[in-house]
């Protein structure tokens, strides 16, 4: 063990001299002298890419050519001095995190105030001693080195981030599985997918049973982020991989629950809403694992808030779940959604009720009049819930994962 750490840190040392080594420094003075003694003490250290000019305008000439990792700059020269430098390139976005360091002998309080103001990160006393020299550079470029292998890192990160987004959102139904299972079963489908970060734990879908009968379910993982969303593929696999034939919701819910269980971690949880729509009959079956209560409205205004008792899945592995029944007739809507709908707060502190998703529900169906040739329902009626929600939150984000799923029983 001992032989590798000092192995470890032997090449940790020699990445540190390679990356000094590759620094690329930008020495400015019109002093000829100053500039050939400081570019020696330099390149006898250790850094061999020093590039020297002699004034302020050759100086940024020179920085938008070799971008340098740091500059070494006099105040007082012709043309541009030191100060109108600092202010050039801090206002050029590439080099906003560029360190400067001013030369200067001025080393009263308010001058060097006034080079830290026109954007000078550091700065050296003059006449230059070797030390000081060395150490500031020193540490310059290392702070440089590191916030550009940070920056990468980030960027990394990000790009990652986004592809396993663009995956998450792919487990979930796209426009035409949507469109293959409103052309089988009659029915029509609009949803809105919105994790509270690059992630989320949240996610909806639908799934055939028969020519007959589908499964439709809307899932809610405790968390946020990158476990959250582990969990949503884990639990998607096993749907996809489960045999839901001649199985009510409450026993494919229970089926979920047992093999779930034993894939979470610790305090992991999930919430889920899951029902079957049976195309010959006007009744809809399904199960709740303390998910949000489902609504179904009806076009006469009619609005159920549906049973929403039940265990999440993955707190007991051997919890049962009850099989209930609502009608779900041509018309009908349903709309299922995860809790941030109707728990993110106005500015007073209040949420949304389930009433006050029911009576916007209602009142676009009537705006509608159920225009017996319209079949957009479910689309106008997410659109109108989601402006609810824009109306109600105001400026305040929405600190959940949101998923809405909207369902119409077309006629």
């Amino acid at each position: 063990m001992q032989l590798v750490a000092e192995q470890k840190q032997k090449e940790e040392g020699q990445s540190r001299q390679k990356s000094r080594y590759d620094a690329k420094i930008l020495l400015v003075d019109d002093d000829l002298f100053c500039c050939t003694f400081i570019e020696g003490v330099l390149r006898s250290h250790g850094y061999g890419a020093v590039t020297v000019v002699n004034d302020g305008e050759a100086a940024i000439e020179a920085t938008k050519k070799i971008c340098p990792d740091i500059v070494l700059i006099d105040i007082v020269m012709p043309k541009v001095d030191g100060l109108e430098y600092c202010r050039w390139v801090r206002g050029i976005p590439e080099f906003e995190r560029l360190p400067v360091i001013v030369q200067t002998a001025i080393t009263r309080a308010d001058y060097i105030k006034h080079a830290f103001d026109a954007g000078a990160t550091d700065f050296i006393r003059k006449p230059v001693d070797v030390n000081e020299l060395l150490s500031r550079t020193s540490i310059h470029i290392e702070n440089q080195m590191l916030m550009r292998d940070l920056i990468q890192y980030q960027q990394r990160i990000h790009s990652e981030l986004d592809k396993a987004c663009e995956t998450q959102r792919l487990i979930m139904p796209s426009e035409e599985v949507q469109q293959a299972i409103t052309k089988k079963y009659n029915i029509d489908i609009a949803a809105h997918f919105q994790p509270s970060s690059e992630l989320g734990g949240d996610f909806w879908g639908v799934e055939n049973i028969d020519d007959d009968k589908m499964v439709l379910f809307n899932v809610d993982f405790s968390g946020h982020g990158v476990t959250a969303a582990l969990n949503t593929f884990r639990l998607h696999t096993i749907l996809k991989e489960a045999n839901l034939q001649d199985k009510t919701a409450g026993e494919i819910l229970m089926m979920l629950n047992s093999k779930i269980c034993a894939l979470l971690e610790v305090g992991a949880f999930a919430t889920m809403f899951l029902a079957i729509i049976d195309r010959t009959s006007p009744v809809l079956l399904y199960a709740s694992a303390g998910a949000p209560a489902a609504l179904i409205i009806s076009p006469d205004g009619n609005s159920n808030i549906l049973d929403n008792a039940g265990i999440p899945l993955g707190v007991v592995e051997d919890a049962e779940y009850t099989d209930c029944r609502a009608a779900f007739h041509p018309d009908d809507v349903l709309i299922t959604y995860s809790d941030a709908l109707i728990e993110t707060e106005d500015k007073s502190g209040m949420f949304l009720s389930e009433e006050a998703v029911c009576s916007c529900v209602t009142d676009t169906l009537h705006a509608m009049q159920y225009n017996k040739g319209e079949n957009r329902h479910a689309v106008i009626v997410l659109d109108q819930l989601r402006k609810l929600l824009r109306v109600h939150k105001g400026e305040m984000p929405v600190e959940d994962d949101l998923t809405i799923a909207v369902f119409h029983r077309r006629p």
